[in-house]
Formats: structure tokens, C-alpha cells, sequence
């Protein structure tokens, strides 16, 4: 069962959540908060497997809470939740240590895929926003430590900062599911990290797409 922490300053959102995700689907609710501030006080009280984060509240927003929680809970897996759909707020969401990126007019479907891929250690970026945030990671002009990344790697690293499984990413480059986990698992390794979602938060930070 997926702990959830719920921050959003509006309770009506709050409330149709709660409902949203009554039914189970393997996530229960253990708090909520209000402003970015309380965010991180329940975090430091409940330890939620995911704290599902509005980005525009009061007091402190989603994107500086979502750093602060970052530093006192560095595998802490946070999930936005915004009305936003411009490609920067999505990369400085991701930026500041989010996992994930839901849009509040998603389907509860959409919803609970997402709760559970940040769960999970998987990056998520609805599918409406994952070409327009790749080409803005794309366009960004820094000096890049390709880390003595193959081009196929490469190829597989822009996928999986597009949030594609394995299985996708086999499936986009004509690989099999073996050579794919291959090229991943050497990713990892590479970069010097433990699982794909340090990875993505790597390859974001050192703009390496």
C-alpha cells in the first residue's frame, strides 16, 4: 500500500482527492497539508512513500518545498500537481527533485498510474507534455559530461527522461526488452547512480539530453 501525502492549499481539491482515491487502488491517504511549510512538517511526521504536491500555495510553493524536502529527505518521491503545462515550470519541478508531473484535469486513471510510477522510482510527464519538455531540455545551452555515453545510450537516456519504461523504450528503438534493461543497467553504471529515477534526476541536472 502506497502512502500519500496530499498538498494542496484549496481543501476542495483536497476533498476530491480524497474521494478520487477512496476506492483504494492501493494507495491510502495518511495526510494532507496546506501551504508548503506544512508539507514539510508532515513529511518529517509521516514519511509518505509519495507526497502528491501543488505547486502554487502560499507561504512557500510547490517548487521550494519540494527542494527543501529534497535536502532533509533526499529519496523522498514527489509528484506535482498544477494546472501549469509550460515546458519550464514542468523542468523546474523535476529541477527542485520531483518525480513526476500530473495535470489537475487528469483522469483518475492517469492519476493513479502516476502515484504509482513515482512509487515506483520512475519519472512520469503526461504523454501531452513529454515532446514539448524534451525539446525544452533539448534547447537549453550548457557544456555537457556525456560520461563516455554510447549514441544508442544516449538515445536511451532521452527516453527515459521522456518517462518510457523499458519496455517502451525497446519497443521505439527496435531493440529487445533485453538489450534495452542492458543499456539502462550500463546507464546507471555509467553515471554513477543507483536507479532510474537518479538517473533522470542526473541527466536533468547536468542537462546531459
Amino acid at each position: 500500500m502506497i502512502k500519500l501525502l496530499i498538498v494542496d492549499d484549496h481543501l476542495v481539491v483536497r476533498r476530491g482527492l480524497e474521494l478520487l482515491l477512496k476506492p483504494n487502488h492501493g494507495v491510502t491517504i495518511i495526510s494532507e497539508a496546506s501551504n508548503g511549510l506544512e508539507a514539510i512538517e508532515k513529511t518529517n511526521q509521516h514519511k509518505p512513500d509519495v507526497i502528491l504536491m501543488d505547486l502554487k500555495m502560499p507561504k512557500m510553493d510547490g517548487i521550494e518545498a519540494t527542494r527543501e524536502i529534497i535536502k532533509l529527505h533526499p529519496n523522498a518521491r514527489i509528484l506535482a500537481l498544477t494546472s501549469f503545462t509550460e515546458p519550464d515550470q514542468v523542468n523546474a519541478v523535476i529541477q527542485a527533485g520531483a518525480l513526476g508531473y500530473i495535470l489537475k484535469d487528469s483522469s483518475a486513471e492517469e492519476l493513479i498510474n502516476a502515484i504509482h510510477q513515482v512509487a515506483d522510482g520512475n519519472l512520469f510527464v503526461p504523454k501531452e507534455l513529454a515532446n514539448s519538455f524534451r525539446h525544452f531540455q533539448k534547447n537549453v545551452s550548457v557544456d555537457k559530461n556525456n560520461y563516455d555515453l554510447t549514441e544508442r545510450e544516449k538515445d536511451v537516456l532521452n527516453l527515459l527522461v521522456s518517462g518510457l519504461t523499458n519496455k517502451e523504450i525497446a519497443e521505439k528503438l527496435f531493440l529487445s526488452d533485453v538489450t534495452a534493461r542492458f543499456h539502462v543497467s550500463n546507464i546507471i553504471h555509467k553515471l554513477g547512480v543507483k536507479n532510474r529515477g537518479q538517473v533522470i534526476k542526473k541527466a536533468l541536472e547536468e542537462k546531459l539530453i
